[in-house]
């Protein structure tokens, strides 16, 4: 998939090009606000995008979509308290360019886990996708990850229509939401998701210190 950063909501961001560490003062913030995270050994991890599914990453589930970053928005927001958000939305109703289906993805890193929890909780009981007016069920024996986490499906006339996951590992909560697909495949979808799980391990362990890896959200 090329790496063509999406249409960015609001004024432009430079997220795309970030792959180097911050230092200095903005990692003592962090430090201080406790969400500076645990160094990792590894190589530098892939610009911030990357760490959200994408519709072009939905090719091997059949989904098809002529020039997906069209259609693509990303949403970055940082707040006082040191918490930053970030979201991604797709959505195609045009068949005749390709699959019509609704991509919503969010990674929030918050101040604290009290935060976090409560983030958590509002994504995991539904309240993220009321808009859709969808039925959810939930199968969370399909997959789990973090401290906590959902899986399952949307229903519409007591048909799957969607897929969505929500999991929360520290201060770090990752959600994905997708109608108009069902993915019931164990293993790819572990080739999916996982990849960007792991890249995010440390990141919301409160008291980490070293490695920022929030300067990839930062200005």
């Amino acid at each position: 998939m090329p790496a063509t950063p999406p249409r960015s909501a609001g004024r432009p961001s430079p997220i795309g090009g970030r792959r180097g560490v911050r230092s200095g003062g903005i990692a003592a913030a962090l430090a201080l606000a406790g969400l500076a995270c645990a160094p990792r050994p590894e190589p530098s991890p892939p610009p911030d995008w990357e760490l959200l599914v994408r519709a072009g990453d939905l090719t091997p589930f059949g989904v098809e979509v002529r020039d997906p970053e069209e259609l693509e928005v990303l949403e970055r927001k940082t707040f006082g308290d040191g918490s930053t958000h970030l979201s991604y939305k797709f959505t195609n109703l045009d068949r005749e360019r390709g699959a019509p289906i609704t991509l919503i993805v969010r990674l929030s890193l918050e101040r604290n886990e009290v935060v976090a929890e409560r983030a958590y909780t509002e994504r995991s009981s539904g309240t993220a996708i009321g808009a859709l007016g969808r039925d959810v069920r939930w199968d969370d024996a399909f997959f789990a990850w973090g401290d906590e986490s959902r899986f399952g499906y949307i229903y519409v006339n007591d048909r799957p229509n969607g897929t969505l996951f929500h999991t929360r590992s520290g201060t770090c909560v990752y959600s994905f939401v997708v109608a108009g697909l069902v993915i019931d495949d164990p293993q790819a979808w572990r080739s999916l998701i996982v990849p960007r799980l792991e890249a995010l391990e440390g990141r919301g362990q409160p008291g980490g210190s070293g490695f920022d890896w929030l300067g990839w959200f930062r200005d």
